[in-house]
């Protein structure tokens, strides 16, 4: 056998094999764990719900946005987030303090015994001039900030 035989030979058996491990992971939307966690969402939101696979992992990923929202205590929000706190999905929060509106990104992923894992991502904005939700300046730090600028010298 030539070496550009050798060479074409395991390059389509390469393929093959990524092709099974792409159908593999096309079935995992078809999985009804998948539509059970479609289903977590109330009617309402699913409109706005994003459905993703991604490329570089075996996790379907599921997103909203919720925005305008009167507190984090919102009923819209409280009622997502309730779904998803039980114990079978791991949460994690992470709050954004930058912009006029209060953000806060909601988490929640779903290990499964079935070849994939789910992600549920929540991003959610309360309306700047909200009465009960605001950002402020908890403390101000003086941070010195000592930078090495290098360059490359030969001789």
């Amino acid at each position: 056998m030539s070496m550009f035989t050798q060479r074409t030979t395991h390059a389509r058996n390469e393929l093959k094999r990524e092709i099974d491990k792409q159908k593999q992971r096309l079935n995992a939307l078809k999985h009804p764990l998948v539509k059970e966690t479609w289903e977590m969402f109330p009617l309402k939101e699913r409109r706005n719900v994003s459905l993703a696979l991604s490329s570089f992992s075996d996790t379907v990923h599921f997103s909203l946005h919720l925005q305008k929202l009167e507190s984090f205590k919102d009923k819209r929000l409280v009622k997502i987030l309730e779904s998803f706190a039980t114990p079978a999905w791991k949460a994690f929060t992470n709050d954004w303090t930058g912009g006029e509106e209060p953000n806060r990104d909601y988490r929640f992923d779903r290990v499964t015994p079935y070849g994939f894992n789910i992600c549920v991502m929540l991003f959610t904005y309360v309306k700047s001039d909200s009465p009960t939700c605001r950002i402020v300046i908890k403390e101000i730090k003086e941070e010195v900030v000592r930078k090495e600028e290098r360059v490359i010298v030969c001789d």
